[in-house]
């Protein structure tokens, strides 16, 4: 999987997980477990794709 594909998996998934939360009217205990799911979510992949940050910040650079 390519490294904008995988990106894209993991903003729908961190996406998904936040739409759910919200119209779930969830109370405090589960919305912080939500944003602790999306919190993972980003580190891990933050954590696996460190090699790749040049590739993606050039991606994303519009100068």
């Amino acid at each position: 999987m390519h490294a904008v594909e995988h990106l894209e998996q993991v903003l729908n998934r961190v996406q998904f997980i936040a739409d759910l939360a919200l119209i779930a009217k969830c109370q405090q205990s589960e919305l912080k477990l939500a944003l602790t799911l999306i919190s993972e979510i980003a580190d891990s992949y933050s954590q696996k794709n460190k090699c790749c940050e040049k590739t993606m910040s050039s991606y994303f650079d519009t100068n």
